[in-house]
């Protein structure tokens, strides 16, 4: 009898686990069994990173597979697949390589010229209409509502700076960032609307945030995001999820850190900000279209997602997508 390989899950350890999160873990599970293995768990945490060193359970005739959460091959180099969850709750990467723009499958633009464009549009245009009815967002939000500052302001959203989209994604830091595009605003007059991150827990980044609004153009706002993102000129962001979300707003977007949505946006560091400033304001139809074209690939052909009803279509699809990376050029596995 031939024995089954191991797949061993390293997933983030949490206190408690959301309905999605469950759901999609669940699919996982499912279709490595289906695939012909046997799953074991072994959750780690900051604190803990690898508790798998101390784990008896080992396959030693037969080479485990191990698939890492919120990690990507630079961090974990013997991991054979990498997920995570992304912009929106629900939403899940699956890939040979890692998350965000160290996916194999995002090193370069995809080809998006088979999406519909009047899809597209509408598909955001719903979903845009829909947050700034809720303001649902990833994180926490206070109700949509009218923003107090001046017409034609960028709108700036903070990030963690241990934050890994920071550490591993992006060559300059939360106080950089803020420092380069405040002393920009400042030297030309733009207004800008800063917003710190709800889980902000950086003393120095509040008191930059402070020092930097008694400029007379720069402002804070801790107000929902969707409505921020809405009354702006535009976002500028090192690698935030604000920034894909602003996407599916219409709005032009400048990027200072890698991502993998940075394919249909400004790329800002190291730039002069004056030309960041024109991207945002020459924004045209054509590449707000091409935007929306590239959004609606990744959320509806990209990403597993599971908020939805359809869970055998979602696991069908997670399944084949574990068997392209597992058995490559090969039809081995059910």
């Amino acid at each position: 009898m031939t024995q089954a390989r191991t797949a061993y899950v390293r997933n983030l350890r949490r206190r408690t686990k959301d309905e999605l999160r469950l759901r999609f873990e669940h699919l996982l599970f499912k279709g490595l069994v289906e695939l012909g293995f046997d799953v074991v768990e072994q959750s780690w945490s900051p604190d803990d990173p690898e508790p798998w060193l101390c784990d008896q359970h080992r396959s030693d005739d037969v080479r485990p597979v191990i698939l890492y959460e919120h990690l990507s091959r630079n961090q974990m180099p013997d991991g054979d697949v990498y997920y995570m969850e992304m912009y929106l709750n629900g939403t899940f990467t699956l890939d040979r390589d890692g998350w965000g723009p160290f996916q194999a499958s995002m090193r370069n633009m995809p080809d998006i010229s088979h999406v519909n464009s009047a899809d597209s549009v509408a598909y955001c245009v719903e979903l845009s209409e829909t947050w700034l009815r809720s303001g649902e967002s990833k994180y926490s939000q206070p109700n949509p509502k009218a923003i107090e500052a001046p017409q034609g302001y960028i709108f700036v959203p903070l990030q963690l700076s241990a934050d890994d989209a920071i550490v591993c994604h992006a060559e300059i830091g939360v106080s950089e960032f803020l420092h380069q595009v405040a002393t920009w605003a400042v030297s030309t007059g733009r207004p800008l609307v800063i917003k710190l991150h709800p889980y902000n827990d950086d003393p120095a980044i509040a008191e930059a945030v402070r020092f930097w609004t008694q400029k007379p153009n720069i402002y804070q706002s801790q107000e929902n995001v969707h409505s921020l993102i809405c009354q702006s000129a535009g976002v500028v962001t090192i690698n935030s999820g604000c920034g894909f979300e602003a996407l599916i707003h219409g709005k032009p977007v400048v990027t200072f850190g890698q991502c993998d949505y940075k394919w249909v946006t400004f790329a800002g560091l190291g730039v002069d900000l004056d030309l960041a400033a024109a991207y945002i304001d020459g924004y045209s139809p054509a590449q707000r279209r091409r935007a929306y074209s590239w959004v609606y690939y990744y959320l509806t052909d990209h990403v597993l997602d599971v908020r939805g009803e359809n869970w055998a279509a979602t696991g069908a699809r997670l399944k084949d997508r574990l068997r392209q990376i597992l058995f490559p050029m090969s039809d081995v596995g059910p």
